[in-house]
């Protein structure tokens, strides 16, 4: 037999050299392929993680505000009502230029701030914060500003300390009342993993504000009379040794120490 040869007088490849030549090729391309691939999912685990952080940690810094300054006067508890359940909140407090859609309400610090949990019975649900302004003008048209906090929630769980039981609750009852703590538990994931093992973070968020009493929102002297404040008082020199005595060092004496402001009589 003759063996094929090129014009050259040099021997050319075979079939089968160039078949095995062929899957050398192929199995480097698969391979650089597996490679780019694993980077890619690695990249996408490592970018979903940084989101879900720091999603979870713009939502409790929120949370946190609106807790850190919440809101509630005696006499107009119809409007500052503090309603809250295990997947919802809902207050009225007085906000941080820095808090999320400060911009749209310019100078309306004192709004309601709503936080709820849509979906999530089966797969992830979104995380929204509805704002709305508590003294509008009527005629300002001004609505309900929706915020996208966070996609993916797996879990989002409100607990209150109620301080009659002595524990943590679900859901709070005493709408004219403002709980001492409240408990956030959140978890994210994908689509798909509602069923599967999520880390929960849990975090307790401390209410120290007070409800104003009725009284102090009532003017001293009552309606239609003149309002009378309080001053200081007007001392007249006494006997030798007695705290208002000239020189004694009361109020009113050549050594006295008076309020910043105030001067001695004749000065």
């Amino acid at each position: 037999m003759n063996v094929a040869r090129s014009t050259n007088g040099r021997r050319a490849f075979t079939l089968i050299e160039v078949m095995v030549s062929m899957a050398i090729l192929a199995v480097i391309v698969m391979a650089i392929y597996a490679s780019w691939s694993a980077i890619l999912r690695s990249t996408k685990v490592g970018l979903d993680a940084a989101g879900n952080a720091q999603r979870e940690r713009v939502t409790r810094r929120s949370i946190e505000e609106a807790l850190g300054s919440v809101m509630m006067f005696q006499a107009n508890l119809q409007h500052y009502a503090f309603l809250g359940d295990s997947t919802s909140l809902s207050l009225v407090s007085h906000l941080p230029p820095t808090f999320p859609g400060s911009r749209v309400f310019g100078h309306q610090p004192v709004r309601r701030v709503t936080f709820r949990l849509e979906g999530g019975a089966n797969n992830p649900g979104s995380l929204f914060m509805e704002q709305s302004m508590l003294l509008a003008p009527t005629n300002s048209g001004a609505g309900t500003y929706t915020n996208l906090l966070a996609t993916n929630v797996t879990a989002f769980l409100l607990e209150y300390w109620d301080a009659s039981v002595n524990d943590f609750v679900t859901e709070w009852l005493n709408t004219n009342d403002l709980p001492r703590m409240v408990k956030v538990a959140m978890a994210f994931g994908q689509s798909g993993t509602a069923n599967k093992k999520v880390e929960v973070n849990t975090s307790v968020v401390g209410v120290y504000s007070t409800i104003v009493p009725r009284e102090v929102q009532i003017p001293m002297g009552g309606p239609g009379q003149r309002v009378i404040r309080p001053s200081l008082p007007n001392p007249t020199p006494g006997a030798g040794g007695q705290p208002n005595a000239p020189g004694a060092g009361g109020l009113g004496g050549p050594n006295s120490v008076l309020p910043p402001g105030l001067r001695p009589r004749g000065q």
